[in-house]
């Protein structure tokens, strides 16, 4: 048994209709998976921001000799090696949204940008204990990544 030319080209239409229907479901999912792993890496980071906190006194890390009253050390590497010391965190999750792990350190008299520049993984902010992703554009719910 043979299959018509037409009967052929429904078959291929109607799959090209599936597939025109799963694939914006699945590209969906794969973002809805980076966002959630973004939120998990800031969870985990904020977690250990604290303990090293408690740990210091209530200095969080980025601090020259646990001194809050010095600047912050704006270097990715400062805060990793001090996380790292107190055995909380050997290195800086990767954030998905722009695929950088890496990490910089914001003064204190120097706020938030409003929205992600996308220069870094994520902002941190020590005088507050405050970390950002720094990633441009909005979620899928239509949240800005700076805002997680």
């Amino acid at each position: 048994m043979a299959f018509s030319l037409v009967e052929l080209m429904i078959v291929v239409a109607v799959i090209g209709i599936l597939a025109a229907m799963v694939i914006p479901k699945v590209t969906n999912y794969s973002q809805q998976a980076k966002e959630a792993a973004a939120k998990e890496n800031l969870h985990t980071l904020r977690a250990a921001i604290e303990v090293y906190a408690s740990r210091h006194n209530g200095v969080p890390p980025g601090y020259m000799n646990d001194d809050p009253v010095t600047n912050p050390i704006p270097a990715n590497i400062f805060v990793v090696n001090q996380l790292a010391s107190a055995r909380l965190l050997r290195k800086i999750p990767q954030n998905p949204i722009n695929n950088k792990a890496t990490l910089y350190c914001l003064r204190t008299e120097v706020d938030f940008p409003p929205v992600g520049t996308d220069n870094w993984g994520y902002l941190y902010k020590p005088s507050t204990k405050t970390i950002k992703l720094d990633a441009a554009g909005r979620d899928s719910k239509g949240v800005l990544y700076s805002d997680y």
